[in-house]
């Protein structure tokens, strides 16, 4: 009963006069009048944290600590009131709209040290009411007066939820609409379990915004709450798909304390209270999902933590099992924050690309082992097998002539041609492509270099039986020397006639086919 009064003090001040009442928590008018009716009613709504789910099997108690009664003048005046609420309106008389708020205080301080118990209230013999499966609790006909509205248990917790019950509240029946201007006897209060002098809602996170990267490239992200009451519940769970989680680049930074000062927990702090999960290691993991469980609970056993702002910052590795083309690789974050799990808004996603080659020799023979070497826009090699390179970082045809490059970034390559088949000549040119991400990330467009001349537009893809999606380019070689077959970037013509072909001398066009 102690700790219940010495909350109430710190809430004493919710305490309303009839004329010039301040708002109860969530108070919404719901009938308007300007009678003096005897009853009124309270409709108690619990919801969890962000409002979005009503929690049944909450319960709560009500006390009413004054009871006003209509005199002959059509005023409302003191009937009868609880032990313990003396002091604020013993020097006011019967005058309701002048009770003294600030000796409320004195009351309550008075009626902590001398313990006093307030009676709650009965109806039908009922004195603790259970939320029903809307979360709700709707008491009728309750007499006109001041009530304090106490949470005597929390529903039951799911998913290792543990749920705090709200701070204690006053409601006045009637109280004034939000405009200060009518009387309202039919009150609904939305108590939430939130943290004393805490945030009520979880900041908007920041995880990332939507990029490009090649397979390997390291992508950082960013999770800032806000922790939530003392003893409550507090875990981050993280999920990515087509990433791994950087293990070692974890760090939570709690904001504000030690003097105002940001800390970052230590190792030692953190040790078994993150833990991950591989893809497929449970039946639980679907979609080749990594979990990172972030668990701050043990540190809300104490108030240095309640309501500071917690970022968490970490990276994640481009996987060799990421979607390729417009598939997205995606993370998601849940928070249990307090009371409730709640969605992290904002699903960055992580976009990479790749190109399938086909190399056809004469009558379009599938040309196998031709080699290619790759190079960015900076003129660096790409050599790493997750892209599709063998061990001595070249790309090589298989025997259906097709080599493919996966996990590229938006920007320029070359493919340089190191090693064809015997009879053919190597490519003249190296094949220029960029990938280009303009206003939609998700439909970006591929260009390439004829020659190293003409650039066009390719619009031709093929899917792989995983679903990921390559653009798609052809060359196609004659032995001796290169022609250049037709396709969608145009067609080149040649001369043939009265010119001299000079042995050795090789064109090449690169065409493009959609492929189912």
């Amino acid at each position: 009963m102690k700790k219940m009064m010495k909350k109430l003090i710190a809430m004493a001040a919710a305490l309303v006069m009839i004329v010039t009442l301040l708002p109860a928590v969530g108070v919404r008018a719901e009938g308007v009048t300007s009678s003096r009716p005897s009853v009124g009613s309270i409709t108690i709504e619990k919801t969890s944290q962000n409002a979005s789910i009503p929690l049944k099997g909450a319960q709560f108690s009500i006390y009413q600590l004054v009871k006003f009664q209509i005199d002959g003048n059509n005023n409302y005046v003191i009937e009868s009131k609880q032990n313990g609420i003396d002091d604020s309106i013993a020097k006011v008389g019967d005058s309701i709209d002048k009770i003294d708020i600030s000796a409320f205080d004195t009351d309550m301080a008075n009626a902590n040290k001398d313990n006093t118990t307030f009676t709650p209230y009965s109806v039908d013999g009922e004195t603790v009411f259970t939320t029903d499966a809307q979360g709700e609790i709707e008491l009728q006909n309750l007499p006109v007066g001041i009530y304090m509205v106490r949470e005597i248990n929390a529903p039951t917790g799911e998913n290792g939820v543990t749920y705090q019950k709200s701070i204690p509240f006053f409601i006045s029946i009637p109280m004034t609409d939000k405009n200060g201007n009518n009387l309202v006897y039919d009150v609904t209060a939305t108590p939430k379990n939130t943290a004393s002098g805490g945030s009520k809602v979880v900041d908007v996170p920041t995880l990332g915004t939507d990029k490009t990267a090649s397979i390997g490239d390291p992508v950082s992200y960013t999770i800032t709450v806000v922790a939530p009451a003392k003893n409550s519940t507090f875990k981050v769970v993280d999920k990515i798909t087509g990433l791994d989680y950087d293990k070692d680049s974890v760090q939570v930074v709690i904001k504000g304390i030690n003097g105002g000062k940001d800390t970052t927990l230590t190792e030692e702090q953190l040790r078994g209270k993150i833990s991950f999960t591989d893809k497929n290691t449970t039946d639980e993991i679907q979609n080749d999902e990594r979990v990172m469980t972030i668990d701050l609970s043990d540190f809300m056993e104490t108030d240095v933590y309640v309501g500071k702002t917690v970022v968490i910052t970490y990276d994640a590795i481009v996987a060799a099992d990421a979607a390729i083309g417009t598939g997205s690789n995606t993370n998601e974050a849940d928070v249990f924050y307090g009371n409730d799990p709640q969605d992290i808004t904002g699903t960055p996603k992580i976009y990479t690309y790749g190109v399938q080659l086909t190399k056809l020799g004469e009558s379009d023979a599938k040309l196998k082992d031709v080699e290619f070497e790759l190079y960015d826009a900076t003129g660096t090699q790409i050599t790493d097998t997750e892209k599709g390179a063998n061990a001595e970082g070249k790309f090589v045809t298989d025997k259906d002539g097709i080599l493919k490059i996966k996990g590229l970034a938006a920007g320029k390559y070359a493919l340089k041609e190191v090693k064809t088949n015997n009879d053919y000549t190597l490519l003249t040119n190296p094949i220029e492509f960029e990938i280009k991400v303009e206003s939609d990330i998700n439909n970006p467009t591929f260009t390439i270099t004829n020659n190293g001349t003409g650039v066009s537009e390719v619009e031709e893809t093929v899917n792989d039986d995983a679903g990921n999606i390559y653009f798609a380019i052809e060359v196609v070689n004659q032995k001796g020397f290169t022609l250049p077959s037709t396709g969608g970037m145009g067609t080149y013509l040649f001369t043939i006639g009265g010119i001299v072909i000079m042995a050795g001398a090789a064109f090449a066009l690169i065409a493009m086919k959609k492929r189912a």
